[in-house]
């Protein structure tokens, strides 16, 4: 059985710790199904015994929500991170499509913004997996088809070749030195552990500094107000749960936290498209803050 879990930061009913979105109906959706909800074969794996039919869940998912009253909604977030964060990128539409054109629905992909870039060191990890997704679940029928068309359809997981064909607005949340980044994308080498310990040797530093201008490269260009960008800098992953709201969270952008970040955004009370990144090109041990290295 899955653990019971709190329903805390961005899911809090605690109007002090989630302002803006603490009296909103809240559904936590366990990761179940190991391919972003994007498997779909009909198949049972003999290794395993298991069927891979994540895409099926979350149709499954979505219809039963939307008999419980979720069609209903004013407004609307599909947020996810890690692996979930990766999810959302690539059902973002198929969410949006489930409610009338006078619901505000946006959509929020925390620490999910793995890069593909032949200049890194690493094993190609991602690529692989990505592969066996496709090769192994039927994902790549979940997949944009503007982006399958054009490349390997495992290359369309990786959100910089298919957030341009996301119409829905969505906000992109990852740190610049993202621990999952670090420990696949420059595979077995000591860079994760030197970032933590803020031992790095000037040569580790510059290859982790490297990765750093890789993925912001890699981001959304643009000035459109409808994709929002939070780039701290601390060596950690996922935020959405541990650095909401708080008088000791995280600032990126002036004295705001992400929670206050993202409400200007999502209730489109920014004036201005949000491109919150830290400046500096220094890892940072953000645990003061509550947001604890993956060790």
């Amino acid at each position: 059985m899955y653990p019971m879990i709190s329903l805390n930061d961005m899911l809090s009913e605690n109007a002090t710790e989630n302002p803006d979105l603490f009296n909103w109906h809240r559904v936590h959706v366990a990761y179940c199904d190991g391919s972003s909800y994007t498997g779909d074969v009909e198949t049972v794996d003999p290794a395993t015994g298991g069927t891979y039919r994540g895409a099926r869940i979350f149709d499954a998912l979505m219809t039963y929500f939307q008999s419980q009253g979720m069609k209903d909604a004013k407004n609307a977030i599909l947020a996810g991170n890690s692996a979930g964060g990766l999810a959302t990128i690539i059902h973002c539409d198929r969410f949006r499509a489930l409610f009338p054109s006078t619901t505000r629905v946006k959509c929020l992909a925390d620490s999910a913004y793995f890069i593909n870039d032949d200049q890194l060191q690493g094993d190609k990890i991602f690529q692989s997996s990505f592969e066996f997704l496709v090769n192994s679940m039927g994902s790549a029928k979940s997949l944009p088809q503007e982006c399958t068309s054009k490349m390997q359809p495992s290359l369309c997981f990786f959100p910089q070749n298919i957030i341009q064909y996301v119409k829905t607005p969505i906000f992109i949340v990852m740190s610049a030195f993202d621990q999952i980044q670090l420990r696949y994308g420059l595979s077995q080498q000591p860079y994760e552990q030197c970032a933590i310990h803020n031992n790095c040797s000037p040569t580790e530093l510059k290859t982790i500094q490297d990765l750093r201008m890789h993925f912001l490269n890699l981001l959304p260009k643009g000035d459109s107000q409808s994709i929002g960008i939070w780039v701290p800098n601390c060596v950690s992953h996922e935020f959405t749960y541990f650095s909401w709201y708080g008088p000791n969270k995280i600032r990126v952008l002036g004295d705001k936290t992400y929670a206050e970040v993202f409400g200007d955004w999502y209730f489109d009370r920014a004036t201005s498209p949000i491109r919150a990144i830290d400046k500096s090109d220094k890892p940072i041990d953000c645990t003061a803050y509550g947001q604890h290295p993956r060790l």
